[in-house]
């Protein structure tokens, strides 16, 4: 079987792992112990300074050539529907392998956990270091949060989420105009070398009773979770010890999952939840536990760790 992974003009997590760098207009195609680069003909000198193997033109009328009467993987999650429908005019099958591609790509090697830990603490960092008030609005905080964040040279995971009053209630609350009372929910990520950090802290710009109570009651949740994390091996591993701990704590089950894979991408696999199959060991995660009371709070607690391949669990 030939595996194809194509990178056009948007970001393709599968091709940077596979690939070792990232380069538009691209497709690594690999048989075997056999991997090839298929790149355009402008980014054919930065390729060569890049990548050490066979390294060829991209022209897709001898790519189809080459395929002519071969089966074919790719991840239909991350290609594209024209692509796909070129496979299957040359191909003798296409197949979707993007669960095998994930499942490996979710064991992470040291640098990679490195990069992950970098991210999480920069991420962390930048929450920290901003001034909250009562005279801010949500927007003005998530503009801070991601100049701060150009100003460090550093990428967004993603969009910041800022909620504050009866909108943190809303797990993906969108920034508003609306002015910062009594606490704020910050959920916000930089990457590191494509790397994504995902952080989430409530900041109390007053005694919030109930809000305040439930906060303190996550982070014990979040730490009785990964003082069990040890004992598991599976996503529903997992999501049993987070329904455990939040039931001995007297809380209400989440709207989603209590956390997800971390790495090129925000949301990856090892898939946090009670049908799932995942391993976890060797995998970087965010886990966040948190508590929402419809249309009056939310609060999260999230921080990103490694389970070790032994089942040890580090913070970051």
């Amino acid at each position: 079987m030939i595996t194809l992974i194509s990178r056009r003009e948007s970001p393709n997590p599968d091709f940077t792992w596979s690939a070792g760098f990232d380069m538009d207009h691209a497709i690594l195609l690999i048989q075997g112990n056999k991997k090839e680069l298929h790149v355009s003909k402008m980014n054919f000198n930065y390729a060569r300074k890049k990548w050490k193997g066979a390294l060829f033109a991209l022209d897709m009328e001898s790519l189809g050539r080459a395929i002519s009467k071969n089966d074919v993987g790719i991840s239909f999650a991350n290609e594209s529907a024209s692509f796909y429908s070129f496979l299957k005019k040359h191909a003798r099958k296409v197949m979707d392998i993007g669960d095998s591609i994930a499942a490996k790509r979710s064991i992470k090697r040291e640098d990679e956990i490195a990069l992950v830990k970098k991210a999480a603490r920069k991420s962390l960092g930048i929450i920290r270091g901003i001034h909250y008030s009562k005279g801010k609005t949500e927007l003005q905080i998530a503009k801070e949060l991601k100049m701060e964040a150009l100003g460090q040279g550093l990428e967004l995971s993603y969009e910041p989420i800022v909620a504050t009053g009866a909108n943190s209630s809303f797990p993906h609350s969108v920034p508003t105009k609306k002015r910062l009372e009594g606490h704020v929910l910050v959920d916000f990520g930089v990457k590191v070398n494509g790397y994504c950090g995902d952080i989430t802290e409530v900041i109390f710009l007053e005694k919030r009773g109930k809000a305040e109570q439930a906060y303190g009651k996550l982070k014990q949740a979040f730490h009785e979770i990964i003082d069990n994390m040890p004992d598991a091996e599976t996503g529903k591993d997992a999501d049993a010890i987070y329904k455990q701990a939040f039931k001995k704590l007297g809380l209400p089950e989440m709207p989603h999952g209590i956390g997800h894979g971390l790495g090129l991408e925000v949301h990856e696999m090892p898939r946090l939840k009670a049908k799932s199959d995942d391993k976890i060991r060797g995998a970087t995660m965010a886990i966040e536990p948190a508590v929402y009371v419809k249309n009056r709070f939310g609060v999260r607690f999230e921080r990103d760790i490694l389970v070790n391949k032994r089942g040890k669990v580090e913070i970051f």
